[in-house]
């Protein structure tokens, strides 16, 4: 298939400090025309763009009237959503005059996505398109100065990284790979957002890969997950280095987590493991001389929390390297009454680590299993880590877990193992009590790993279980 607008499908590689020139997605969710028009106002005004004064036209860009602080010259297609509460729609989507696209109250964001998507590498003015889940994500990218940059950055990153896993010793050239992939856009959540939604950059050499679309016609699950992670299983995707910690107030069971959020799937119900896109990315990396099989397995960690001791968790969050550029660890909360001035304390300790965090809280206290479950579900990597908050996990870790997972791989096993025990070393003895349990017997279990190779059961402050519908756990 031949890349949109006849475009070579290989771009120069962008210096460092460039800012990528980006058009921004929008859905636009209102409860009243008045609504939308001061919202919209003052994305226009963040964007320092005008509406298109021309109603007649069928474009839902707008057209710029002065460059922006982002260094970049955006194009805004904003996709008007009737919320339930809405107007009329014959009143509510009166709007001719503001010159955006209406969609009906029964769509999603997806559609928005796919709609507007396709219509801004379409219309053949930017390179890369960042897709938004709501008014405040978008206003949250265009106060930050820097964040096109970063994502510029970003972007060059994924295409060194797969350049270094060039078949046969022969380097690949970075360049072709330019654009490859999926970059992350996570902000601080308002109170009402859902549970763990991101925004997500894409070149226009997407289409190729994805059969002309930004989405597949039936996605498997939310659109913003779907992306990433698709990318991620060819490790082709990465949170953005402008903001690697997620976290936000929330009501129900939703977070105190920040980054994002989409309509769209159930979770890991529909976990995609083998998809038609994920082939296509694979073609292509190979064509590209990247040896594919060689390429680091997709993997999240999760982490239940109750006593939420920040020394510990910044050295679980931020210690283990991942091989796979798009990991992400899942910080799952409960007992949030108590524990409310802890979790603030490790947002601020957490805020300056480079590797992507979400913390989520549970407004109510569910107990262990009901977190692992949450964590799972944020996640849609082939491959979930699960740890305990109050272990110090060895730096290699994550490598450990990625290079066994190959191994496997490479053997050309057709059904691989559930998943792979690790071990958990207790501290010697310092006292009668500590001795007593040593004795007992009782930390074999956690030293499992070292009993057999073959257990029929993992510990799960060391476990790396495999993705799929044998997940989440049973609660009683």
């Amino acid at each position: 298939m031949t890349p949109p607008n006849g475009n070579d499908a290989s771009f120069p590689l962008r210096d460092r400090g460039e800012a990528i020139h980006c058009a921004l997605i929008v859905p636009l969710r209102a409860r009243s025309h008045k609504e939308a028009a001061a919202l919209l106002a003052k994305l226009c005004s963040a964007a320092s763009v005008s509406p298109s004064s021309s109603s007649s036209s069928s474009s839902s860009s707008f057209s710029s009237s002065s460059s922006p602080a982002a260094l970049i010259d955006p194009l805004l297609y904003v996709g008007l959503l009737a919320t339930d509460a809405a107007d009329s729609e014959s009143e509510f989507f009166d709007v001719a005059n503001l010159d955006l696209q209406p969609f009906s109250s029964e769509f999603s964001t997806a559609a928005v996505w796919q709609a507007l998507g396709q219509q801004a590498f379409d219309d053949g003015g930017p390179e890369y398109v960042a897709f938004c889940h709501s008014t405040a994500h978008a206003l949250s990218l265009l106060e930050h100065d820097d964040w096109a940059q970063h994502v510029g950055r970003d972007f060059t990153t994924l295409a060194e990284t797969l350049a270094g896993y060039s078949r046969d010793g022969k380097a690949a050239a970075a360049t072709t790979l330019q654009g490859f992939g999926c970059v992350a856009l996570l902000h601080e959540a308002q109170e009402g957002d859902g549970d763990d939604s991101w925004g997500v950059v894409l070149h226009r050499s997407h289409l190729t890969h994805f059969e002309g679309r930004v989405l597949p016609s039936t996605p498997l699950m939310r659109p913003d997950k779907y992306l990433y992670y698709t990318y991620a299983k060819v490790n082709a995707a990465r949170v953005s280095a402008s903001d690697m910690l997620s976290a936000a107030a929330s009501e129900g069971t939703s977070d105190l987590q920040t980054k994002d959020q989409v309509n769209g799937g159930d979770g890991n119900k529909h976990h995609p493991q083998n998809t038609g896109q994920v082939d296509a990315l694979q073609n292509y990396l190979s064509m590209q001389g990247i040896n594919v099989a060689a390429l680091p397995p997709s993997l999240d960690v999760v982490v239940p929390s109750y006593r939420v001791d920040s020394s510990l968790l910044s050295g679980i969050c931020g210690g283990p390297i991942s091989a796979n550029q798009g990991t992400v660890t899942h910080v799952v909360v409960d007992n949030p009454s108590k524990v409310r001035s802890r979790v603030t304390a490790m947002h601020m300790q957490l805020s300056t680590t480079t590797k992507p965090v979400i913390i989520h809280v549970n407004s109510i206290n569910q107990g262990v299993t009901s977190l692992r479950n949450r964590g799972i579900k944020a996640s849609g990597a082939d491959w979930i880590v699960l740890q305990d908050d109050d272990v110090v996990p060895d730096p290699a870790l994550l490598q450990a877990y990625s290079c066994v997972i190959q191994r496997h791989v490479s053997n050309g096993q057709k059904q691989l193992p559930l998943g792979f025990g690790g071990m958990i070393h207790f501290p010697a003895p310092y006292n009668g009590f500590t001795a007593a349990m040593r004795m007992s017997g009782v930390p074999n279990a956690f030293e499992i790993a070292e009993l057999t190779r073959t257990p029929v059961w993992g510990c799960t402050a060391n476990v790396c279980m495999r993705n799929g519908p044998w997940l989440p756990f049973v609660e009683d």
